[in-house]
């Protein structure tokens, strides 16, 4: 998922990256070096997916994006509304992607 969405963002694509509240591990801080090399040129967003509100706002740009780049299980997508099926209801568009 990191690299994809970095080869995405060195070539232009304006890439989003979407981050839990919850899981800000060092990994995953501005300060840690992997985070600086493997989340070059993107955006960057955290919410809290455990709340409504954050995964609204995480499936709000659904219908105006091009593609998007998980890197979570199956079931955490399930439970989050992130799935295939939540995309699909979120925007019709993905239906059957």
């Amino acid at each position: 998922g990191p690299s994809a969405g970095m080869l995405l963002a060195d070539l232009g694509a304006d890439v989003i990256k979407l981050g839990t509240a919850v899981r800000a591990a060092a990994s995953n801080s501005p300060a840690h070096p992997y985070y600086l090399s493997w989340n070059r040129n993107k955006r960057s967003i955290m919410v809290d997916m455990a709340q409504e509100q954050g995964r609204q706002l995480a499936q709000s740009p659904a219908g105006q994006r091009d593609a998007g780049i998980d890197n979570c299980t199956e079931r955490v997508l399930r439970t989050w509304g992130m799935d295939r099926a939540g995309r699909a209801r979120a925007d019709p568009r993905m239906a059957g992607r």
